[in-house]
């Protein structure tokens, strides 16, 4: 618990995930269980051709604008719609 100057308090809390095996996920990570690749990009957010240019731009900080053609999306709603079955 920290207090603060207003009499007020702030609770810390931390948790640790750890996988099946025991070993936190901070040290080993997440193993994707399916892997999408996103198509390459043939043209700049301005609409020139990077063929034509020949110069790519480096991708926007944060998250990209969702395309209703996006493999990665597509994917995503695949597997949410249609879940794994798990093993008994």
């Amino acid at each position: 618990m920290i207090p603060m100057d207003d009499g007020a308090a702030l609770i810390l809390t931390v948790g640790n995930f750890s996988n099946a095996d025991g070993k936190t996920i901070l040290d080993e990570g997440v193993a994707a269980t399916e892997v999408v690749r996103a198509a390459a990009a043939t043209e700049t957010d301005d609409g020139e051709d990077v063929a034509a240019t020949g110069v790519q731009k480096e991708p926007a900080p944060g998250p990209r604008p969702l395309s209703p053609d996006d493999p990665v999306l597509q994917k995503a709603l695949q597997l949410l719609k249609n879940p794994a079955k798990k093993a008994a």
